[in-house]
């Protein structure tokens, strides 16, 4: 058994996860969707928070304390994530482009300074971009 933190939680790979490792693992979820929902049969923790958008470090921190409180101390602690901003294969030069750039910048940070500030044992990323967008679109 482990802590597992899913940032990215409504996307469906990671729904696919979640199903999997529901019963097994201790599981917090993070997404930026207020409207998603899992079965109530679920035993999870889920939390709303836009990784995509700018935080400070306090309120970082904050959100942070509120995760660590989550988590059982004796157990191995990974955070996995599956969100990423973006459609797929848009132009290099498009202002959409610029504001995915943007929002994974902040993503990425933002994971980090999460994985850091609660000790992760290990940090995973995962995405399906690659294998479901033909590289022709």
């Amino acid at each position: 058994m482990k802590n597992i933190i899913i940032i990215g939680a409504s996307s469906s790979l990671a729904n696919i996860f979640i199903l999997q490792a529901c019963n097994h693992h201790n599981l917090v979820l993070i997404s930026r969707n207020s409207s998603f929902s899992f079965p109530q049969s679920l035993a999870c923790n889920l939390l709303i928070k836009d990784f995509s958008s700018y935080a400070s470090e306090q309120e970082l921190d904050l959100f942070c304390n509120d995760i660590q409180c989550r988590l059982d101390s004796s157990l191995e602690t990974v955070v996995c994530l599956f969100a990423w901003a973006g459609t797929p294969r848009l132009s290099a030069d498009s202002n959409l482009n610029r504001v995915f750039i943007v929002q994974n910048q902040n993503i990425v940070n933002n994971s980090i300074h999460l994985s850091i500030k609660i000790c992760a044992d290990q940090f995973i990323f995962l995405s399906s971009a690659g294998g479901i967008y033909s590289s022709k679109s």
